[in-house]
């Protein structure tokens, strides 16, 4: 760690903040010495999510140029579990949010094999979606079931963001201060999904508040998920809802100096508007855009929000 410390960095820095430790917990910056390509960072993914080990192996995940910033913050709120998760692989490069429902098994199991999934499917996103959904249906981690956005962050002569979304989790990516390109939540209210659904005789139905997409088990506010998959009388493991898929919508996102790209669970989008995030971020020094996911969910806290709460920031510097 010593190397570490006593190196300045021009490819790669790493800043992480949790609810439990209301500051930055880790931040860690170096230049590979003379003879090295290029160096990576891992995450250690225990509960204290600390910085565990430097790794000397090539990467070609951003120009030397760029350098990521990255913030976490989570919150359990007023629920009574925490089922929200979070994702930050730097050696392939993904980060992502996770939020689950109906209980944390299917939650847990994509957080701790979507990056081997990644790299059996060759860094196809759409193909890892679905293949990590089969892996939860031949585990048989049934009626619990997960949101996820992630962003798969790549290099070469222009960065750029591959963004895979199912589900009603969000990225946003922000310029000077304005939004400049957003994910669509899934959700049985969207009329590309309404389409969708109906096509496959699913059902629709307005309960507390909202539309949900119908299953005979029970109702999601959601019209895509990874898991949530159930037992019918026959015996048979199918998605507990017809029309309920796992295939994510895929946008490709050009980066810049200064981009910041949020990833939230829908505990803070249900709050705060895209706009209003920006009108944050306005506000913000560059001191402070290092705090800014722990802002997040503070302001969707303020408004009302009683759902878990994830705000995932990357700011490229």
């Amino acid at each position: 760690m010593n190397f570490i410390q006593n190196n300045l960095c021009n490819l790669l820095l790493i800043t992480i903040a949790f609810s439990y430790v209301p500051k930055i917990t880790a931040a860690y910056c170096f230049k590979p010495p003379r003879g090295y390509n290029a160096s990576d960072i891992a995450i250690n993914k225990e509960d204290t999510q600390a910085l565990s080990s430097f790794i000397n192996e090539p990467r070609k995940v951003l120009p030397s140029k760029l350098a990521l910033l990255v913030a976490v913050h989570e919150s359990k709120n007023l629920r009574d579990y925490m089922e929200d998760r979070h994702i930050i692989d730097p050696k392939k490069s993904l980060f992502g949010v996770l939020d689950g429902h109906k209980g944390s098994e299917t939650v847990d199991y994509i957080q701790q094999n979507i990056g081997d999934c990644f790299d059996r499917n060759n860094g196809d996103l759409v193909k890892t979606f679905e293949s990590i959904d089969l892996e939860i249906k031949e585990k048989k981690l049934l009626m619990s079931g997960s949101t996820a956005v992630i962003a798969h962050i790549k290099g070469g002569r222009e960065a750029q963001a591959i963004i895979a979304n199912t589900g009603d989790s969000r990225a946003i990516l922000i310029r000077n201060n304005k939004v400049l390109e957003t994910t669509i939540d899934h959700k049985p209210d969207d009329l590309r999904e309404i389409e969708r659904i109906n096509k496959a005789r699913g059902k629709i139905f307005y309960f507390s508040g909202a539309l949900r997409l119908y299953g005979e088990v029970s109702c999601l506010a959601m019209s895509r998920s990874l898991g949530d998959w159930g037992v019918e009388k026959n015996g048979l493991i199918v998605k507990k809802c017809h029309g309920l898929i796992a295939t994510p919508d895929i946008y490709t996102w050009p980066l810049q100096k200064e981009d910041i790209l949020v990833l939230a669970s829908d505990g803070i989008w249900d709050q705060v508007s895209n706009e209003a995030i920006t009108q944050e971020v306005a506000k913000l020094d560059s001191l402070d855009k290092n705090l800014f996911a722990q802002r997040l969910c503070a302001l969707a806290k303020a408004k009302g929000s009683q759902d878990n709460l994830t705000a995932m920031v990357v700011h490229i510097k």
